[in-house]
Parts: structure tokens; C-alpha cells; sequence
């Protein structure tokens, strides 16, 4: 499947029962830059962190990987692909807290709505004590935006974390500056931010899948019309973009925004679109060197 033209078929069925070798499947699949099929793979067998770690690279750093990405991995570097790590993270719980901490400070550096969002829709939640401490080392001016958050949806319990929240705003209010027009911008931009959190929920009939059939599926025209427009046999495909776009969409619980973005603080790749993937693929499989 990795030297046939892509369909699409190789990633549906990496996130599906299968009984790949994993080290035997990591090296094919690098070695043809086929690295979305290459997360599918290493999520499916528990191998979090590796997964993560790649889809980081993809989103945030592409140029550094030792072949250039191709099929569904070539539309992941920027935004799309942080949203790929958001569903990857959701599916994981507590016991991962290690990998989570470290993959959620470059997530909320590249899109603090997609950092957040994956701290908050993790199924079971995820400990409003771990979300805060990962906060706190990461981005700790969000710790009043999450909890507020996080109480109004139910994940925080009011008798638990009201004081603290209450804290929060007092250490906020005497750390603040004089009111200036920029401080006034800021505070609209995390009003913004706590909207969409409230109101882009995660769609519980989302189909648990890294990369969901009906995404890779849209994928793969698009891909196409690429290829044919650099060699010249194609026209553009500014159409093709849009469909793809509203597609990515469907599978995000929102949308990647600049709202409450700090300015340098997106990827710095470009990207067509916001892109969240996957659930829990892996169940029922043997962890492999995971921390605990």
C-alpha cells in the first residue's frame, strides 16, 4: 500500500484493527514521508508521546523531517495539525499526564483555543487540579479563563474551586497595570475566547478516529488537484480548498482562531484550514513506553 498512489485506504486501516508491526510499519511508513498514517499507527499501539511528538513536527516544524510529507500529512503543517494533536490528546487520560503536560504548552503557544479546548473536552475530564499546574508551567495568564470555563460546563465543581478561582482574580487584579487601550484589547480578546469555549463543544457523535473517513476522504481529491497543478495538467483549486476547508471544520470542536492569539505566538507554517483529529483508537491495546 505505501508505493500505490495514495487513496487513502493505508490510514483507514492503520486506525482499525490491524496487526502491523510497529517497528516494521514506522519504518515504511517514514521512509515514504507517510507520517499521518505513521501517527494513526503509533496511537492505535499506545505509543503517545512519539505520536504527539510527530504531529508536533508536522504542525510546527515540517522542514525538519527527513522525508517530505506526503498524502494526508502534507496538508498538516500550521493549524490542522495542531488540531490533529487536540483530538489525539482528548483521548488520553490521567495516567498520561507527562505526555500531556508536554504536548499541551506548544499546543496553547500555537492556538491558545486549541490548548484549551483540549484541556477542557478530554473524556473522562481531565483533573481541574493537573489542567491548572499544566497551565501554570505553561501559560499561567489562562489559569482564570480555563477555570471559569471549566466551571460553567461542569467540569470544575463549585465547591471545589470557586475560592479558587476567586483567587485568581484577586492576584490578576493587583498584578494588572494602569487601564490602557491595549490592556482593554486584551480583555475583549479573552471574553472572545471564553465564548467560543462555551459555545464550540465537542461533537459526542464524532466518529473516534484520528483522521475520520469522510476528512481522509476530502483529502484526497485535494491532494490530486495539487499534485496536478504542479505539473501543469490542472487548473487551481481554489474551489477544491474551500470544500476541504468547511470539511476540516466539521471535525474540529472549533474552529482555529485568533481570537486571544498573542502576537508570534501561531505556528509558523501556513495552513488551509483547522484540522482536530481523533479519538480512542487504540483501546484495549498494550502501552508501549509510556511514562507513567
Amino acid at each position: 500500500l505505501t508505493v500505490l498512489p495514495d487513496s487513502g485506504a493505508l490510514l483507514r486501516f492503520v486506525q482499525l484493527a490491524n496487526r502491523v508491526d510497529l517497528r516494521e510499519g514506522e519504518q515504511a511508513l517514514s521512509e515514504c514521508g507517510m507520517y499521518a498514517e505513521l501517527a494513526a499507527l503509533y496511537k492505535y499501539n499506545g505509543c503517545h508521546e512519539e505520536g504527539l511528538e510527530l504531529l508536533r513536527r508536522l504542525s510546527q516544524e515540517p522542514d525538519s523531517l527527513p522525508r517530505k510529507p506526503r498524502g494526508a500529512a502534507a496538508d498538516l503543517p500550521g493549524l490542522p495539525g495542531v488540531w490533529a494533536a487536540v483530538r489525539y490528546l482528548v483521548s488520553l487520560t490521567a495516567q498520561h499526564a507527562p505526555v500531556i503536560t508536554r504536548h499541551a504548552g506548544w499546543m496553547l503557544a500555537a492556538d491558545p483555543e486549541a490548548g484549551l479546548s483540549a484541556l477542557l473536552h478530554m473524556s473522562p475530564p481531565l483533573d481541574p487540579s493537573l489542567a491548572l499546574s499544566i497551565l501554570r508551567r505553561h501559560s499561567a495568564h489562562y489559569c482564570g479563563l480555563y477555570l471559569e470555563t471549566a466551571l460553567q460546563i461542569g467540569v470544575a465543581l463549585p465547591q471545589d474551586y470557586h475560592n479558587e478561582l476567586l483567587l485568581i482574580y484577586l492576584r490578576d487584579i493587583l498584578a494588572k497595570e494602569p487601564p490602557s487601550p491595549s490592556r482593554a484589547r486584551s480583555a475583549q480578546r479573552g471574553a472572545q475566547l471564553r465564548q467560543l469555549l462555551l459555545t464550540r463543544r465537542p461533537d459526542p457523535h464524532q466518529p473516534q478516529l484520528l483522521f475520520p473517513d469522510d476528512l481522509a476522504a476530502a483529502l484526497h481529491p485535494h491532494m490530486a488537484a495539487q499534485q496536478q497543478q504542479r505539473a501543469g495538467t490542472g487548473g487551481g483549486a481554489g474551489g477544491g480548498s474551500h470544500h476541504l476547508l468547511q470539511h476540516h471544520r466539521r471535525f474540529a470542536s472549533a474552529p482555529a482562531s485568533s481570537v486571544g492569539t498573542p502576537p508570534g505566538g501561531m505556528s509558523r507554517a501556513g495552513s488551509q484550514a483547522s484540522l482536530r483529529g481523533g479519538g480512542d483508537g487504540g483501546a484495549g491495546k498494550p502501552q508501549h513506553g509510556e511514562e507513567a
